[in-house]
């Protein structure tokens, strides 16, 4: 079954990928870029889920005391076991708030997720200078977020079919890495380190504004409507990222050269 969902999780990533290497036919990447940037993001993505986990640890000491962690043992599952259902307990008994739910998603996983994206971002334009304009720079953003998702589809896909195919239909991570690589190009072009902020926190709120609303209707079904409507704005925005490359590719209008 596992298979399954992998292979499920493939052909978005794959069809998305060969239409950027096409989009740079008259000027293609450096040789071995396209699959750097991919195993990038896949790595941005490990590292997310550790710092994830690590804050996710130290919020469970702080809930239910470190004397809970004392008669735990590694070895031994079912005082894992224990823990685990007592962090959940007290979880469940938590009042559900929404903006707590935005400030926990926000810390916890959008500016994690966004934050590494973007380190992988500055590591693989740089590379052989593989970025050297600001279009290059927004494909580059781009390509590490589909291998940030392809990773993270794989991961959370369980074994579930259906799981598999959302996951796979919705490329968000794609959108959060061309936002990224626009504003970031545009800090380079501009020489703003303001930007270059933003093209971090943007993506990190929206990413966890859409998070949110999955976690809050897991928790509560009357947020049913705000999930669907977060659902609709990605899927915009995902239709819009690719019409606006499309146009930046035709008009060339991004193919400003970076500055430092």
């Amino acid at each position: 079954m596992q298979i399954i969902s992998v292979i499920l999780a493939i052909p978005v990533t794959v069809i998305l990928v060969l239409w950027i290497k096409k989009l740079k036919k008259d000027k293609p990447f450096p040789k071995g870029s396209i699959l750097r940037a991919l195993v990038l993001g896949a790595i941005a993505m490990i590292l997310a889920t550790v710092c994830g986990f690590a804050v996710a640890l130290i919020r469970a000491v702080i809930t239910i005391g470190p004397d809970a962690f004392s008669s735990v043992s590694i070895q031994d599952k079912q005082s894992l076991n224990d823990l685990g259902y007592q962090i959940l307990a007290i979880s469940a008994e938590q009042e559900v708030s929404l903006p707590r739910i935005l400030a926990s998603t926000f810390i916890t996983i959008g500016l994690f997720e966004e934050l590494f994206k973007f380190l992988m971002m500055k590591i693989s334009a740089k590379r052989k200078c593989t970025a050297q304009t600001w279009f290059d720079m927004i494909l580059v953003g781009a390509l590490v977020g589909l291998g940030f998702q392809l990773y993270e589809d794989i991961t959370y896909s369980n074994g579930g079919i259906v799981s598999a195919v959302i996951r796979a239909l919705t490329p968000f991570h794609f959108v959060f890495g061309v936002m990224m690589g626009y504003l970031y190009g545009k800090a380079r072009v501009e020489k703003k380190v303001w930007l270059s902020i933003l093209a971090i926190i943007i993506p990190a709120m929206i990413h966890s504004v859409y998070d949110s609303s999955v976690t809050a209707f897991k928790k509560n079904d009357s947020y049913l409507v705000f999930e669907l409507v977060c659902i609709v704005a990605m899927c915009a925005l995902f239709v819009l990222s690719i019409i606006k490359i499309r146009k930046w590719h035709k008009n060339k209008t991004l193919d400003v050269m970076l500055n430092g």
